[in-house]
């Protein structure tokens, strides 16, 4: 499956610093991958005291970057 970045991903990422390594990383090697309420995949992989999320759907065999995160409150995310 292809990995493809939306715009607004693109732009987030940038923002706060997270590469594109990393959201591949956390898609393809998750520690934990659920579901939102809308159908999006939620992958997560800790990165020594904080996680990655990135949000994502399946199209067309393909991989949707919807938006990428980190953040500190391991425990809230962890089930």
């Amino acid at each position: 499956m292809s990995i493809i970045y939306t715009k607004h991903a693109l732009w987030r990422m940038k923002i706060r610093n997270i590469s594109t390594l990393q959201v591949e990383q956390t898609v393809n090697e998750a520690n934990q991958i659920n579901s939102d309420n809308f159908g999006n995949k939620i992958a997560q992989k800790q990165y020594g005291s904080y996680l990655i999320r990135v949000i994502f759907k399946i199209e067309n065999k393909n991989k949707l970057i919807i938006t990428a995160y980190r953040t500190s409150k391991v425990s809230k995310y962890k089930s």
